[in-house]
This record gives C-alpha cells, structure tokens and sequence, in this order.
C-alpha cells in the first residue's frame, strides 16, 4: 500500500478542522507538525508483512523465583468471595504460583482477625492463614491494631506464640512478618516507629528467633526514612526487597532482619 505525503497532510488537515483542533492549537504548531510529515516524504508499507518469530506457551525455558511476584488478601469480604469462603477463588490464586501473600492481622486479645479498617471481625486469623497456604501461597503478616499501628510489643510477640508456638502444639506457623502498615499516613514519625520496631522485634524473635521481622513499611519511597530506618534499626539485614507500586506486591519498603 502506498501513500503519499500530499495525501497524509490531507488527511491530517481534514481531522484537525473535523475535531475543531484548529480552534485549540495555535495554527503556527499545527504548521510545524504539517511541516514534519511533509518532510516525511513518500513511503510504503504492505499489511502482508511476514513475521519470524513465534512464542510456545506449552514449552518452559527457565523457571524464576516466584517470591518477586506476591500480592495482598486484604480481607475485605464482599459478597462471600473471601479465599476463606470461595473455592474458585482459591483456585484461581493457586493457579497464578505467587509467592508471598500479605495480610494484615490484629492480637485483638487474643481473638485474631483482619486489622484492615473495615475488615470482616468475624473471620479467625487462622483461617486466613490457612486458606493462603491451601492454595500454595506464602502467607506475609502485616502487624496491626484496631487501627493500623496502635499495637504493642507483647501483642507482636502474643501473635508470633500463637501461630508459631502454641501451647497445645497444633502450630500454624508463618515466617515473616511486617511491623505496622503505612504508619506515616496516621502521622508516626520514623523515631516513633523505630522505637516500636526494635521493641516488637526483640519481644517476637524471644518466641521464635527463626522468624524474619521487616520494616519500615511506608506508604511510599523516602531515601530519607529509609536512612534513618536503618541507623535506628541495627544492621543486622540478611536482604531487602521493595514492595509497593512500583515500591507493592506488597507496600512500602522492608528489610527482613
């Protein structure tokens, strides 16, 4: 097929006065952007162009670690289709073969349940944790409160006793764990939450010191935070991963100590 420059200045003339662009763009910018097609001159191309590549889906080539590719259960209920109440949702995460899934969890006095605000209170933690790992996954408990940061050392160390070292030894464990969720958002500075952090990490890993704890957990990227994070912190770090968008499979930024 073969078009002529004539007849593509024509073409984008008749657009711009149809769509009224002319009226919106000053005519000494439209002239310059008539001007760079003229100078395009002619040239051609064919809609039976051959291509020689192909991608076999049903062939593996290499296989990648799946934990980069995680998500969140952020345990709002709507409708039933929870992964702790729908099958085919649960199956459909499976088939996916991501690796950490993140969920926010409260002590809640020992009644465990989403921390999420407006989260179901009338699911157990246990079978949010269960229904993760039912369908593959790798569950990643974000610590939290009946608002997102207002809990304490001993609750942190309470959730890690409960999942990973019960008294009737019927263990749920989970690994890792995140202290806190977004807590710049309610205002805490990164002095305040070091000072939670430190605090939650020494009380969870006297439970089972082969649990990884990160933080900080931010809403968003801030060289600045993350510095301060880390003198207050320690350094004491064996990786660190981003996590929210694109800083979200998970959020914010954490280092698992």
């Amino acid at each position: 097929m073969i078009a002529k420059r004539e007849s593509i200045i024509g073409a984008v003339s008749k657009v711009a006065l149809q769509r009224g662009l002319v009226k919106r763009l000053r005519l000494p910018i439209l002239a310059v952007l008539l001007a760079v097609i003229g100078s395009i001159g002619t040239f051609s191309f064919s809609l039976a162009d051959t291509y020689n590549t192909a991608v076999d889906f049903t062939q593996t080539t290499m296989m990648l670690a799946n934990m980069p590719f995680s998500s969140t259960i952020s345990t709002y209920n709507a409708y039933n289709t929870d992964v702790t109440q729908d099958a085919a949702q649960r199956a459909a995460l499976g088939s996916l073969h991501a690796g950490y899934y993140r969920i926010p969890l409260q002590w809640n006095g020992g009644n465990v349940i989403s921390s999420a605000a407006g989260g179901p209170k009338g699911i157990s933690g246990d079978a949010w944790i269960s229904s993760i790992k039912a369908y593959g996954g790798t569950p990643e408990i974000v610590l939290g409160g009946s608002a997102d940061d207002n809990f304490s050392a001993a609750d942190a160390a309470s959730m890690v006793q409960h999942f990973n070292k019960p008294a009737n030894g019927q263990a749920n464990p989970v690994g890792v764990w995140v202290i806190g969720n977004e807590p710049d958002v309610q205002g805490m500075p990164i002095s305040t939450y070091c000072t939670l952090f430190n605090s939650a990490v020494a009380a969870m890993k006297a439970v089972d010191p082969a649990i990884k704890v990160a933080g900080p957990a931010w809403s968003h990227f801030d060289p600045a935070v993350l510095s301060a994070f880390l003198q207050c912190a320690g350094t004491t770090w064996t990786s660190s991963t981003s996590t929210t968008t694109p800083w979200a499979a998970t959020r914010s930024t954490r280092l698992p100590r």
